[in-house]
């Protein structure tokens, strides 16, 4: 089985305490086939990854997770930040400029939901349906699933980990061996994958905020 989790954060987002050093060999032993590192606002942890922590059975998509006064958008499949903050718009044309997808994080999150989402949806090249730390995570999967079908949109799913316990707990899969990024993302783009969605245990959360004081 291929398991591909799209949505991770290290010590390089503000919020997290996975150590960049420990990512790769805890993706394998849970059983990961390729991960996205999506840091907040930067680009720089997937960056030191790729440079320092690159493995041959591992796929490591780059990725930043944006904060956009709609919600969070994710970059995937790109190797630098723009210039300057952009909207939402130029934020698409910038990641497309650039060869990755853009994604809708966590679109129906209680707190982090996406503004607009059945008109911004228009505008993307996927929604991240299935995230670990959603609090409502099969209930908005529905929503969101259904949202990409009658908009005919790719979707995308991960753990939103920020501790190592936490990855691999909601992943996207199928029964083929995939190769590389370009596989990945015609996967994600044509629906191809299945989805176990998974919740991140309470235990995990609290250890996200304890080791931070």
């Amino acid at each position: 089985m291929f398991k591909a989790d799209l949505h991770i954060h290290t010590i390089y987002s503000l919020d997290s305490v996975i150590e960049p050093s420990l990512l790769i060999k805890a993706s394998k032993k849970v059983g990961l086939k390729a991960i996205a590192i999506t840091e907040h606002d930067t680009i720089e942890g997937a960056i030191k990854i790729l440079r320092d922590y690159r493995d041959p059975d591992l796929i490591i998509i780059p990725g930043v997770e944006f904060t956009l006064w709609e919600g969070h958008l994710i970059g995937l499949n790109i190797m630098k930040m723009p210039p300057k903050r952009l909207g939402l718009s130029e934020l698409i044309e910038f990641i497309h400029g650039e060869g990755g997808i853009a994604v809708i994080a966590h679109p129906f999150d209680i707190i982090r939901g996406f503004k607009k989402i059945e008109e911004n949806i228009r505008h993307v090249d996927a929604v991240e349906v299935a995230n670990a730390s959603d609090l409502r995570l099969k209930k908005n999967m529905e929503k969101a699933m259904k949202l990409c079908e009658e908009n005919d949109r790719g979707y995308t799913a991960g753990s939103d980990a920020h501790v190592i316990e936490a990855l691999g707990q909601t992943y996207l899969y199928c029964d083929e061996e995939l190769e590389n990024i370009d596989d990945i993302i015609e996967y994600v783009l044509k629906r191809r994958f299945k989805i176990h969605a998974g919740k991140t245990p309470l235990h995990s959360r609290l250890k996200k905020y304890l080791k931070r004081f």
